[in-house]
């Protein structure tokens, strides 16, 4: 009686088509003393996620996932990339009610309904 060698998938399963990730498809992103980060991608569909491999006590394994359409290159741009300070939202925030408020200007002008000025957007 002949057994099938079954291939057991450590990293588990591409969640969109099914196939087992295999060593081939895995890169790791990040290792710490209880946690590892790996970016998958599987080799049928080409989906990709990110792992989460949790080391608890006892030997217990945990791995979450999560999928992404970011190569493994965006990943460690975003993860070197300087933090997003509050002063850098207000400043997109004024930027956007600017640009609206232009919009919005022109719109006016060009419907004949606004007065006849000159709009100087040169520090929007």
């Amino acid at each position: 009686m002949r057994h099938k060698k079954h291939q057991h998938h450590v990293f588990g399963h591409c969640p969109m088509c099914g196939l087992g990730y295999d060593s081939g498809c895995i890169e790791m992103l990040r290792k710490g003393e209880r946690f590892t980060v790996v970016h998958a991608e599987c080799s049928r569909c080409r989906s990709s996620a990110i792992l989460t491999i949790l080391s608890g006590m006892l030997g217990m394994v945990t791995t979450m996932g999560m999928l992404s359409d970011l190569a493994r290159a965006d990943i460690e741009r975003f993860w070197n990339a300087s933090e997003i300070t509050s002063d850098d939202v207000l400043n997109v925030h004024v930027f956007l009610e600017k640009r609206v408020s232009r919009t919005a200007e022109e719109g006016v002008l060009q419907s004949g309904h606004g007065t006849s000025k000159s709009l100087n957007y040169a520090d929007a």
